[in-house]
């Protein structure tokens, strides 16, 4: 329940003293310490990151299937990237790309 809370608190772009005000306000029990917050906040970050490096290697071996290597070995392959923010000025942590073969017509993210 603790982790999901968190998830949910950093997907949303609020953090701990967020959730304490809005438990506050709901008349529901005070949620975890900062330090406990915090550590769910870190385990959230290395399973995201895990997940994160999966998805990108599987995309990385599927793409590769496509093009043949130079005689160096090299992969010649464009790749086109875009970034997302929620506002003007916002420096955020979510990060999208997406990869779109002109080859086969397939996309991945």
């Amino acid at each position: 329940m603790n982790r999901r809370i968190v998830l949910a608190t950093r997907n949303t772009g609020i953090g701990h003293q967020a959730l304490v005000k809005f438990t506050g306000v709901m008349n529901v029990p005070s949620p975890m310490n900062e330090n406990s917050y915090r550590n769910h906040v870190a385990a959230v970050k290395s399973a995201a990151h895990a997940v994160c490096k999966k998805s990108t290697r599987n995309a990385v071996d599927q793409v590769k299937d496509y093009y043949d290597p130079a005689d160096d070995g090299i992969f010649d392959i464009a790749v086109s990237g875009d970034g997302i923010w929620r506002k003007r000025g916002y420096s955020s942590a979510f990060r999208v790309v997406t990869a779109l073969s002109t080859v086969t017509g397939k996309s991945w993210m």
